[in-house]
């Protein structure tokens, strides 16, 4: 599903969730492309916002294959006019020196001949990974359930995720448990 916020004639895609969630999120050992649409055929600039920011390219019109020049962060950041009204931008982790620039940076699109741009906050995120049990304490009354979770590197740069456990009783939530140890009655 492609989800997008489109702003006067130019749109930044692949852009969190929801319009209030607008998060590029760059997962680690994983290549994201984020594509921006303009309604015109003028030169689009792609900029990385940190502090200070900071041009990655300019992508003129297409008159071959690629027409993007000055690129800055590349092969971090790999820029490409793939259609007159169209450029992707492609962010590859593994090939990182620059992580700082993902984990607080903005990525922006911007129509440079009328000043429309859209942008989006990066979140550098690691998946999280690890081992979850329980068990059904029948010896007590009433019955009990425990339960033990391990989890390893999980990580959002801008701290967007966590671990909850939540207490269900016949499907319905009963409350949201963020500490490490739990007891209820």
């Amino acid at each position: 599903m492609v989800k997008h916020c489109i702003r006067r004639g130019l749109s930044l895609n692949n852009c969190g969730g929801s319009s209030n969630d607008k998060t590029a999120e760059v997962v680690r050992g994983e290549t994201s492309s984020f594509t921006c649409t303009l309604d015109s055929t003028h030169t689009l600039q792609w900029r990385i916002n940190t502090n200070p920011g900071q041009s990655a390219a300019m992508c003129p019109p297409p008159n071959n294959d690629d027409s993007c020049i000055n690129k800055v962060y590349q092969p971090f950041f790999t820029p490409r006019r793939t259609e007159t009204t169209r450029s992707v931008m492609t962010v590859d982790p593994t090939k990182a020196n620059l992580l700082t620039d993902v984990e607080s940076g903005t990525l922006v699109c911007r129509d440079i001949d009328n000043s429309q741009q859209d942008s989006c906050p990066m979140d550098y995120i690691t998946r999280a990974s690890g081992t979850c049990s329980s068990r059904v304490d029948t010896d007590t009354n009433p019955w009990t359930v425990k339960g033990d979770c391990n989890i390893t590197q999980g990580n959002s740069s801008r701290g967007r995720y966590m671990c909850q456990w939540f207490r269900k009783t016949e499907g319905i939530s009963s409350g949201v448990y963020t500490g490490t140890d739990y007891s209820s009655a």
